[in-house]
């Protein structure tokens, strides 16, 4: 057996007790609640925050989901801030964060003071914000917060059939722009489809062009007598010029005739 393996087995024993406490004493000082409050800045008096955040309403727990990290709340008064439905969100978490140590957790049929560190839906009231148990009347406001929350009482939440009528009343105001718009683009589309047909219409209505006239004769006979008369005149030259040339060739062919007869003449006679 080698010496030296029950040496390395004591260290690693020794080791893993290290490792052991140090987890322990690591949730030890997790689970300490002095720790998780050490790490949410000090909260400000109920009168400030309420001043401070958009929107506060009183409301009642009515189902939790995710361990009790998100709640939905029954709307009772609205003290500050806009209008809100009967029935809300509101997570004690961002995110995931289920092992943070500032989560909130939910109880059903609790009533809150829900001071949100957002202003909308859903609403976000981990254990770092204002958000505070709350017995008190819903709809009176104590007169302490009501500086703060500027109003002396709170206000009922929407019913659903007055959300649906803003929503009737947006979709009636949006129609006549949707019309407006449509008939604008085609509008549009109608100029833009009439300037492309314009050239070809312009070129349908436009004539062809007519065919050329036959041309006129050269010469046209204004004056007949003129005209006999130049056909005359020109006939006479011409026989003249004929003529001339008819009585040179009898003349050339008489000497010929009269040269060929001579020296059968003078043969004769000798």
């Amino acid at each position: 057996m080698n010496p030296t393996r029950p040496a390395i087995i004591e260290l690693v024993r020794a080791a893993l007790n290290r490792v052991a406490v140090g987890a322990l004493v690591a949730l030890a000082v997790l689970a300490t609640p002095g720790t998780a409050a050490a790490q949410c800045p000090p909260t400000p008096a109920t009168e400030y925050a309420i001043a401070a955040a958009d929107v506060v309403f009183v409301g009642r727990v009515v189902s939790i989901a995710e361990l009790g990290l998100v709640a939905q709340v029954e709307v009772l008064s609205i003290w500050k801030g806009r209008d809100l439905p009967e029935l809300v969100e509101v997570r004690g978490a961002s995110g995931s964060a289920a092992s943070s140590s500032d989560a909130r957790r939910f109880d059903v049929d609790n009533r809150l003071l829900v001071i949100p560190e957002n202003s909308r839906a859903p609403f976000l009231a981990t254990g770092c914000s204002a958000t505070q148990a709350y017995s008190g009347g819903a709809h009176l406001i104590p007169a302490s917060y009501q500086d703060a929350a500027g109003a002396t009482a709170g206000r009922p939440p929407i019913a659903p059939e007055s959300a649906v009528d803003v929503e009737a009343e947006l979709s009636r105001s949006i129609l006549p722009l949707l019309a407006l718009i449509a008939l604008i683009g085609l509008t549009w589309a109608v100029i833009a489809r009439l300037r492309t047909l314009e050239p070809e219409r312009v070129a349908e209505a436009t004539p062809e062009p007519a065919p050329p006239k036959p041309q006129k004769p050269r010469f046209k006979r204004r004056n007949k007598k003129r005209d006999v008369a130049r056909t005359r005149k020109v006939a006479r030259r011409t026989v003249r010029r004929h003529g001339r040339g008819l009585r040179g060739y009898r003349r050339r062919q008489n000497r010929q005739l009269a040269a060929a007869r001579t020296p059968a003449d003078g043969e004769g006679e000798s």
